[in-house]
């Protein structure tokens, strides 16, 4: 083979790795933007998700709040003509005043989760318009260009999947929590005398408040 054809062979399968691996890193970034579009997309059905609960929460304190004025209304009708259901009706007042408060402290958890839902989105949808434009500008450069410079934005591409890699992370998270909300487990142990003293405690303190509705009464 003479030296011109070696050459020739040599500077074509050089050319041939280079459009290959121009090829590749178009392929890496077409699916990097596609993870993201598919993100993006998990990102908003945990948004709805999360909207709807937020929703439903807003419908059970406004039940509980209405149940809890009307068992304070029934309690006041009793108190002087049966003080043993007006204070079954305070016990129902308590229990409704416990749940709102569960259930407020599970809507500031769901609001602050939509807030970070949120802030993740628009990030995202950013970054995938950015990085949408930045591919076509490359795709429409010269194709010797590209074989040049491609490989200065390689830890680029990295950082990108490194950023997915915590956004899936960070998904996955959330849906745990949301799963699985944290129990304490001393709730589930508790004391039997204790029990017994806040529940003598609590009928005096009901027994007080029916004098007290007694003296408003008259």
């Amino acid at each position: 083979m003479s030296l011109f054809r070696r050459l020739t062979v040599s500077f074509r399968s050089h050319l041939d790795e280079a459009v290959s691996r121009i090829e590749n890193h178009d392929a890496v970034i077409d699916a990097a933007l596609q993870e993201s579009r598919d993100a993006i997309a998990r990102l908003k059905l945990q948004q709805s998700q999360v909207n709807r609960k937020i929703d439903a929460t807003n419908k059970q304190l406004d039940a509980l709040h209405h149940d809890l004025e009307n068992w304070v209304r029934r309690a006041k009708n009793l108190a002087n003509s049966d003080e043993s259901q007006a204070i079954a009706c305070l016990e129902r007042r308590d229990r409704c005043a416990e749940q709102i408060d569960q259930l407020q402290q599970q809507q500031e958890e769901y609001s602050d989760m939509a807030f970070r839902l949120a802030n993740n989105l628009k990030q995202l949808e950013q970054k995938l318009i950015s990085d949408e434009q930045r591919l076509q500008e490359f795709r429409g450069r010269d194709l010797s260009t590209k074989a040049e410079n491609m490989m200065q934005h390689n830890a680029c591409f990295k950082s990108v999947d490194l950023e997915q890699a915590f956004d899936r992370w960070e998904l996955a998270i959330n849906r745990n929590q949301m799963q699985y909300p944290v129990i304490d487990p001393a709730a589930s142990n508790i004391d039997t005398l204790e029990e017994r003293m806040q529940r003598e405690e609590r009928l005096a303190a009901h027994k007080a408040e029916l004098e007290k509705l007694k003296e408003d009464e008259s």
